[in-house]
């Protein structure tokens, strides 16, 4: 995964999601940057978005992972315009991510590392269908 809004200073981070095995800073990077990797942005749109889905899932079950309940994630799917589309132009042409954030003053970092888990264990959920 891949955090797709480092530069900005609020409470949310979005993350972009890939399948295991794929340099995710780099991946992104050319998604963002190059209209041949049209494709793939659609692809991984479709990945993240599933990825969501599956949390949102856990979310309302009262699944837990690592004996944690899944927390309630937010989900972008227009988070911002890959940089060939800043007419917006092409609707497909945006970047969808994960949005997380904290709703406490008394987050932990270990609560955000059990959110990273859920990410990584829905993702390989997904990819296993």
């Amino acid at each position: 995964m891949v955090c797709v809004n480092s530069s900005d200073y609020g409470f949310a981070t979005l993350v972009r999601i890939y399948p295991n095995g794929i340099d995710a800073r780099s991946q992104y990077e050319r998604e963002l940057s190059n209209s041949l990797h049209r494709d793939e942005v659609i692809k991984h749109n479709g990945l993240t978005e599933a990825i969501s889905n599956k949390l949102f899932e856990w979310f309302r079950s009262g699944k837990k992972i690592a004996d944690k309940f899944t927390p309630y994630l937010g989900f972008s799917t227009g988070f911002r315009a890959v940089e060939y589309n800043r007419d917006m132009s092409d609707p497909l042409g945006v970047v969808y991510a994960i949005k997380m954030f904290p709703l406490n003053v008394h987050i932990t970092p270990e609560v955000m590392d059990h959110v990273l888990e859920c990410v990584i264990a829905a993702r390989d959920e997904v990819m296993k269908t």
